[in-house]
């Protein structure tokens, strides 16, 4: 079964919808994610604002080759 993936834009909304103050649980069920995926978003983006949910890593490693270039 493949996993499914959500777009930076989705877990930003998420996050912003935790934080206006909807439970956890009614967004969940809102963006048919589960609680601990939701959570661990907002714990990414409290931890880390203006770099959550980058991605997954390969922008950071072709603009480190770039710079090698």
């Amino acid at each position: 079964m493949k996993r499914k993936t959500f777009t930076k834009e989705i877990k930003l909304a998420v996050v912003r919808e935790i934080q206006s103050g909807k439970t956890l649980a009614q967004v969940s069920r809102e963006h048919e994610v589960s609680t601990s995926m939701a959570s661990r978003w907002l714990k990414e983006y409290n931890s880390n604002p203006t770099h959550a949910f980058a991605g997954r890593g390969h922008a950071v490693t072709l603009e480190a080759r770039n710079a090698e270039l």
